[in-house]
């Protein structure tokens, strides 16, 4: 399955950095009342929202914070889009570990759950790759066509 809500958290977490969450968790409280049904008297519906909605701005958090401790220059253009991609893949792992970390019986056969993480994981990155690539095309399209003749 192609996951692309979670290009959505990347490129939001890129841009706007722990405020994503707040711009985010709105809809993703809409979507999980609508057609998830999570129990919101549960911890582990909170915490499985921290994890996923979390991952990312701390990624690119702890990142940033450690190029300003070595003191480099800042990114050009090809390093912020290799920064997004690497973030991406860091918190597609991150967040497939911790989710199953969290929600998966520990009667589950260990192959099943690494091969049910891996899935998960690899659909959050389609996800994301399906967006960096759709993006640019649909804003072009929109944009020259909301250009006054």
């Amino acid at each position: 399955m192609i996951y692309l809500p979670f290009g959505i958290k990347i490129i939001s977490a890129f841009f706007e950095g722990w405020r994503s969450i707040l711009y985010l968790l709105p809809g993703a409280i809409l979507a999980s009342v609508l057609f998830i049904d999570l129990p919101w008297g549960s911890s582990r519906t909170y915490i499985s929202l921290c994890i996923s909605y979390g991952t990312a701005p701390f990624i690119f958090s702890a990142i940033d914070w450690a190029s300003r401790c070595g003191h480099h220059v800042p990114p050009s253009p090809e390093l912020s889009w290799r920064k997004l991609i690497a973030v991406g893949f860091l918190s597609s792992i991150m967040i497939s570990l911790l989710i199953h970390i969290f929600y998966v019986p520990h009667d589950t056969a260990s192959f099943d759950l690494r091969l049910n993480a891996i899935k998960f994981a690899l659909g959050d990155m389609l996800g994301l790759i399906a967006v960096l690539a759709l993006l640019p095309p649909v804003l072009n399209f929109v944009l020259h066509r909301a250009k006054p003749n």
